[in-house]
């Protein structure tokens, strides 16, 4: 008897009764068609292996234990530097409030040095006398204090910003596949957000951390979801597309009214 037909004789290790159908890519175990299940690369598991692969490593999923700043910041490496196997790995069940104080610290980095550097050299500025010569106008007062209050509110808005798009992004992935609960797409969001660090490095750090974002967007709804690439693209850059074509749209309309305008006088 071969290899191969002893493989297909055998029986499932869960269910003794039932014929395996294949064996676990992790551990060989025999499993039959109920008991298997695909890791986020396609490969068979077994039910052990699956939870095992649902067990974080992740430091941020135990900020109880390192504090919330600390487990921040050690989640960074992994996220960054190997996204593929971290969310993989990485419990998919949602965690709503981790999600929103993960949202909430990673645009309060990225907002935070920028608009500080502003503030200070807004409140270089010299004040100049008001109409009339009768009083004084603290513009670099001004200045500074508008800047520092917009790098206290602005994550604020920026959590709003990110629940809203995070709730279309799901709907998109509702219409091309059955990924699981709006939670799932939230924590995958906000993990995403890990390329926010760059917003330490002021001006330019500001703009280039998003569209980092969405490539890591794209690993963590395929693996958190347990869906395919072309779902998890769509999720993670269908929404993003859409609005930059809009705003282009939007943009040429502009111009042609101008033009327009201009054309009648």
């Amino acid at each position: 008897m071969s290899g191969l037909e002893g493989a297909i004789q055998a029986a499932c290790a869960i269910h003794p009764d039932r014929q395996a159908v294949t064996t676990c890519m992790r551990c060989g175990t025999f499993a039959c068609e109920e008991c298997l299940s695909e890791s986020p690369t396609g490969d068979p598991l077994c039910p052990a292996c699956v939870a095992r692969a649902e067990t974080s490593q992740l430091p941020w999923d135990y900020r109880e234990e390192h504090g919330w700043i600390k487990a921040w910041f050690k989640s960074l490496g992994p996220l960054l530097l190997r996204p593929g196997v971290t969310f993989a790995t990485a419990r998919p069940d949602g965690d709503v409030g981790g999600s929103i104080l993960f949202t909430i610290v990673a645009w309060f980095i990225t907002f935070f040095p920028t608009f500080m550097i502003f503030a200070a050299f807004g409140a270089m500025l010299p004040s100049f006398l008001g109409e009339g010569n009768k009083s004084t106008v603290p513009i670099g007062a001004i200045l500074a204090g508008s800047y520092g209050l917009m790098a206290l509110i602005l994550p604020i808005f920026g959590l709003v910003f990110t629940l809203i798009m995070t709730g279309l992004e799901h709907l998109v992935m509702m219409m091309f596949g059955k990924p699981r609960g709006f939670d799932t797409t939230l924590r995958g969001s906000a993990l995403a957000m890990a390329p926010y660090i760059l917003g330490a490095i002021p001006i330019c750090g500001l703009y280039i951390a998003p569209f980092w974002s969405l490539v890591l967007k794209v690993f963590a709804y395929k693996a958190l979801h347990r869906t395919t690439t072309g779902v998890a693209v769509a999720g993670a850059l269908g929404v993003f597309a859409l609005g930059v074509l809009l705003s282009c749209g939007l943009y040429v309309l502009m111009i042609f009214a101008v033009a327009a305008s201009g054309g009648l006088k």
